[in-house]
């Protein structure tokens, strides 16, 4: 059973989408896990986002806190070189000490978090791996993936650019290619877009798609 640590980000977007049933079920033979600042994390933004209640409803996250010394150092060092007052980045920082001392798999989507975590040669993923790794393993259907995310870009204006994925099925690079909403593609010329909805697709080894 793999753990699966989750930062604030993740879980918000999800209950703000009112998707909280597809991502449980997305992680339901794994064992997901909720740091004591991320709760807290999310326990500030429910006055302003009602919805982030449910994010840890149910008793489906295990409930963990930094008590080790290893754990409480690692925080120490990677909420400095995060930086913020006392209550900022404190569950990003967390999420990343529980990994780096305790193994697991954090979900991240903060670009300067996921940064530090693949620099520590940590197993760092973010919202779109656990909704592709659905798919694959046949979780989700194609049509249900592109219905969350369709509901994640409308909802809260997230995922706006093409994401490469390497080695998610295990045996193959493979690209992820994607819009939600208006890019330009990396190779297309000064001004071509793509618009429209979220399609799931495919290929190997794309040099053309975006990391």
């Amino acid at each position: 059973m793999t753990s699966l640590v989750f930062d604030a980000t993740a879980l918000s977007h999800f209950a703000r989408a009112g998707r909280m049933d597809e991502l449980r079920t997305a992680v339901a033979d794994d064992e997901p896990v909720l740091l004591a600042e991320v709760a807290a994390e999310l326990a500030r933004g429910v006055p302003g986002y009602p919805a982030l209640g449910s994010a840890a409803a149910g008793g489906w996250l295990k409930q963990v806190e930094l008590e080790d010394l290893p754990e409480l150092a690692a925080f120490a060092r990677y909420k400095g070189e995060l930086g913020g007052g006392p209550e900022r980045n404190n569950g990003e920082a967390a999420v990343l000490a529980w990994v780096s001392v305790n193994g697991g798999v954090t979900i991240i989507d903060e670009v300067a978090a996921r940064a530090i975590g693949a620099r520590e040669r940590l197993q760092v993923h973010g919202s779109l791996w656990l909704l592709i790794r659905s798919f694959k393993s046949c979780v989700h259907d194609r049509v249900t993936v592109e219905a969350i995310v369709d509901d994640l870009r409308s909802r809260l204006g997230i995922i706006r650019r093409p994401v490469r994925s390497r080695r998610w099925s295990g045996r193959t690079e493979s690209a992820v290619y994607y819009w939600t909403g208006t890019y330009r593609h990396r190779n297309a010329p000064a001004g071509r877009q793509r618009r429209g909805p979220f399609r799931l697709g495919l290929r190997s080894r794309d040099p053309s798609v975006a990391r």
